[in-house]
């Protein structure tokens, strides 16, 4: 068994199903290069061996080894309303939930079972990922910490819809800023709409287990104007605002044009918005979409911000990605984990997909002005 502390592998069965979500209270274990796993204990949703890593002696760190059931929670309580939000807590709660089996689509399928190729939900994310954007959200709003939602890899626009509704009631709540004004804040929605790009080993050689996945057609079935009606039925399309295209050209342009103001402005009606983002969600499977999206949008998180990586543990290109970012730039910040749904494994108890951390310091390169070296040399942003 793992001997890590607060490790699920290592608490009893029962224990392990009844583990709550982390919510929006820092803690975890710092990623270090000597543990990461290497037997493929990763890859797929059941792991095949436990890893028996123990802390560096004396090092007053803890690592991280990346397989499923040795990823640490140490995020105290469950998911809750924070206090400010408590006066309103039972009407807040069946609202988002009711947006939950919207974007989920529980109505008219079970989402857990679902066959994957015929999927007619608006995100592939489940209830307990939903919920982790949810705690991130109110932590953001009551900390007063700047910025827009961004999500990278929107699929159908799911979670991002999700997003905008959360931020939609908190804003309806009798909640001062630190600005005495309304957040207002916006929902960005990063896609090609068109899959994933067509693998290149060549720039990006630790795609190279993902040859071929530009080809899963159920990743083409979406469209702007899809997410765009979707939006609308929600009553959140004011909130969103799309940025389509392939990650190496969209979100540089989106730099370069302003989309992605680097400081404050005031609309005509007074309400600040601020051009940074308080959250970034990635969910573009590959090495080369999780480290385009980084590059380009790292540097504009706030500090306090967090970031979630979707699929960190059964894609190893987005795994790749997030070691080789954080190794570049010196990030220490410790991870948490987001579990996935509802899914028990009967020998290991619940299964873990993503992670997400809150950046605790700026990182220091502009991301168009300066190229960064990625991956020992053969990856270079901006490419030119």
């Amino acid at each position: 068994a793992c001997t890590l502390q607060g490790c699920a592998a290592a608490l009893p069965q029962d224990a392990r199903h009844s583990l709550p979500p982390p919510n929006a209270i820092t803690g975890g274990c710092l990623l270090g290069s000597e543990c990461r796993c290497s037997d493929g204990c990763c890859e797929g949703t059941n792991p095949m061996h436990e890893c028996t890593h123990e802390s560096a002696a004396g090092s007053g760190r803890r690592f991280l080894p990346m397989c499923s059931e040795c990823l640490v929670q140490v995020s105290p309580p469950g998911l809750e309303l924070l206090p400010r939000f408590n006066d309103h807590a039972g009407l807040t709660r069946r609202y988002l939930r009711l947006v939950q089996q919207t974007v989920l689509n529980t109505a008219y399928e079970d989402f857990e079972s679902a066959d994957f190729d015929t999927l007619r939900a608006l995100t592939m994310v489940g209830p307990r990922r939903l919920d982790n954007i949810d705690a991130l959200i109110q932590d953001v709003l009551i900390r007063g910490v700047p910025g827009h939602f961004i999500e990278c890899g929107c699929w159908r626009g799911g979670a991002s819809l999700f997003a905008a509704a959360a931020f939609a009631v908190y804003d309806a709540l009798p909640l001062p800023f630190e600005t005495g004004k309304k957040s207002e804040r916006l929902v960005f929605l990063a896609d090609s709409f068109d899959g994933l790009p067509p693998v290149d080993v060549t720039q990006f050689p630790a795609d190279q287990a993902h040859v071929g996945t530009d080809a899963i057609a159920v990743l083409k079935e979406n469209s702007v104007e899809l997410v765009e009606r979707a939006a609308k039925a929600l009553d959140v399309d004011k909130r969103t605002r799309f940025v389509p295209g392939f990650f190496n050209e969209s979100l540089p342009r989106a730099i370069a044009d302003g989309t992605f103001a680097s400081q404050d402005r005031s609309s005509s009606s007074g309400v600040v918005y601020s051009g940074f983002f308080s959250i970034l969600r990635l969910d573009g499977d590959l090495y080369q979409s999780a480290i385009e999206a980084l590059h380009y949008l790292y540097p504009l998180l706030s500090v306090g911000g967090h970031i979630v990586v979707d699929d960190f543990t059964d894609w190893s290109g987005t795994r790749a990605a997030i070691f080789d970012y954080r190794d570049r730039h010196g990030l220490e910040e410790p991870i948490q984990i987001t579990w996935h749904d509802l899914t028990v494994d009967p020998e290991r108890g619940e299964l873990t997909r993503g992670i997400w951390w809150t950046k605790n310091t700026q990182v220091g390169y502009h991301p168009l002005k300066d190229r960064v070296v990625y991956s020992e040399g053969s990856v270079k942003l901006p490419p030119h």
